[in-house]
């Protein structure tokens, strides 16, 4: 067995050089690794931290539609780390335009299906923070008409179809 600062860990891998764990939760706090073979044998050393856990307050906009622009904030979203390496929408990647603040990441919608979605953010350490439903991608908007189809300066053009606000509330100017 495995423990990280008193709280086992989930060995995932072990041979007699390398041992691979997956920490568990725990509030912040810090102590000693220690290793306990089959034959009660204990190694420990120093230097374990667990950081306080990260939570998400807001995500905005909380729906959208592939290329939608989704902005998080919360507290401790690097989790320790530097940098998110992912977000993902389920088992999906999404494209990351800002992911180096422990307080605000950047996320473009990736070409999913309509559905909730839980939201991933994986640090480039591989630590992650799960929030379930945190984002509902809504059916995509369609075009059914254009009225003319051509025209000149002035020319007054009248466009019909669903979901051509791609759930907003206004068209941007």
């Amino acid at each position: 067995s495995v423990t990280l600062a008193g709280v086992s860990a989930q060995v995932t891998s072990a041979n007699d050089t390398l041992i691979e764990l997956t920490a568990a939760a725990s509030t912040a706090t810090s102590g000693q690794v220690v290793i306990t073979s089959e034959t009660g044998g204990v190694i420990s050393k120093d230097g374990w931290a667990y950081v306080t856990p990260a939570t998400i307050s807001n995500v905005s906009p909380s729906s959208g539609v592939v290329g939608t622009l989704v902005t998080v904030t919360g507290s401790n979203l690097l989790a320790g780390a530097s940098q998110l390496a992912t977000i993902l929408l389920n088992t999906t990647n999404s494209t990351i335009t800002q992911g180096d603040s422990n307080s605000k990441a950047i996320f473009v919608v990736p070409d999913i299906n309509p559905g909730n979605y839980t939201l991933q953010l994986v640090a480039d350490t591989d630590a992650f923070y799960v929030a379930s439903n945190d984002f509902v991608y809504a059916v995509d908007g369609n075009i059914t008409s254009i009225s003319p189809e051509f025209g000149q300066r002035g020319t007054l053009v009248t466009m019909s179809g669903t979901n051509l606000f791609a759930h907003g509330s206004s068209v941007t100017s």
